[in-house]
């Protein structure tokens, strides 16, 4: 009997939360199960996730389509006719591949990565999601306020029984055995670091990070900003304003992130919003003091392990950095909490829970399962 073949589906591999989760999970999963998984790109990116899912046997398909074109859509179709499971990430990507569908008529997974984004801002829109969105056989959310807001967008009659909760996981063991490194090496300057992992976007909110620390008077603390995306000039810029240059590094895209985790002081998310925020998790289990925003999505994954700050509020994001320099007994609180919470996140429950859905996928359309 042939191995089940599963497709994953998304834009392209660069650094990010939804990547991130498809580097792990596809690793596990192929470890775990005879099946063939693979992932299919419409651009190739010299990433670390594309790189490490190459080392490890998995099949990238790279279409080099652009993501909004009826070009791509046809390129898709040939893929998604020798698949048996096709699971879609993100935008346009849903989009594609629910059209794609339409020739193909294969089972399809969309996993929803975020409690909001800017097509939610525009009703007149809402048909055509409606549309896109029931053309998917099962609706993974990573969160129960992914979940939520979803269907608050969609419906009720779109979202019945379709939606499935299951949170991201990362591989834990990542963090159980790395070396402390020369804080020089990983962020060109020694002193007291602090870390935020997010792509530059307007709801990454970087903002609210330069400018509390503005209010930090101790010159050994300083900001490591590790991605890139499309408000990073604008975050040089301010980061100008503020005569920070010396204490805000701007890290790029890395390939070490656990290893910078380890190294850090504490961590940070400030996301206006966000479906989960693997980076969050990532940082706790680097057993790091994290302050995150209280936002939705950082709330469920938290569960009061972090130290939380309203959106946009950089005087108290301040406040609780400076009482973790000045409280070394409330820092290692706060760090042990945050080590515990990420227990709860592993890629092996991840794992489990897809597989059960893509089980029930098969017994659906095909009559048997595959995977055990």
């Amino acid at each position: 009997m042939k191995h089940l073949r599963i497709l994953h589906v998304i834009n392209s591999l660069e650094t990010g939360g939804a990547q991130r989760l498809i580097g792990d999970l596809l690793t596990a999963l192929d470890a775990a199960t005879p099946a063939s998984v693979s992932v299919l790109v419409f651009h190739h990116s010299d990433s670390e996730i594309e790189s490490h899912l190459k080392k490890k046997g998995i099949t990238v398909i790279c279409l080099n389509a652009k993501e909004r074109s009826l070009s791509a859509i046809a390129k898709l179709i040939p893929h998604i006719k020798k698949a048996d499971i096709i699971h879609a990430h993100l935008f346009p990507t849903c989009y594609m591949v629910a059209l794609a569908n339409i020739v193909c008529r294969k089972p399809l997974i969309y996993t929803e990565h975020s409690t909001h984004n800017r097509r939610r801002n525009h009703r007149w829109l809402k048909p055509l999601e409606k549309l896109i969105y029931g053309r998917y056989h099962r609706l993974i959310c990573i969160s129960d306020a992914t979940a939520f807001n979803l269907e608050k967008w969609i419906g009720n009659k779109i979202c019945d029984n379709k939606i499935r909760i299951i949170h991201n996981g990362t591989d834990l063991s990542k963090f159980r055995h790395i070396k402390p490194s020369n804080q020089t090496s990983l962020f060109g300057r020694s002193g007291i670091p602090i870390l935020m992992i997010s792509r530059f976007t307007a709801s990454k909110d970087h903002a609210t990070v330069i400018k509390a620390l503005s209010l930090i008077k101790n010159s050994d603390v300083f900001v490591a900003f590790a991605g890139d995306g499309g408000t990073l000039s604008e975050m040089k810029a301010l980061t100008n304003e503020y005569k920070l240059s010396d204490r805000v590094l701007f890290l790029g895209n890395r390939e070490d992130i656990p290893q910078l985790i380890k190294a850090s002081y504490l961590g940070i998310q400030s996301s206006r919003w966000e479906g989960f925020g693997l980076t969050v998790v990532e940082m706790m289990a680097g057993k790091i003091p994290v302050i995150v925003s209280d936002i939705e999505g950082l709330r469920e994954i938290s569960a009061g392990a972090t130290l939380t700050f309203n959106p946009g509020d950089h005087k108290t994001l301040a406040r609780l950095i400076d009482a973790l320099l000045k409280d070394p007994l409330k820092y290692k609180e706060i760090a042990n909490r945050c080590a515990e919470r990420a227990k709860a996140f592993s890629i092996t429950d991840t794992v489990a829970r897809h597989i059960e859905l893509y089980n029930d996928l098969m017994t659906q359309f095909y009559g048997s399962k595959e995977l055990g």
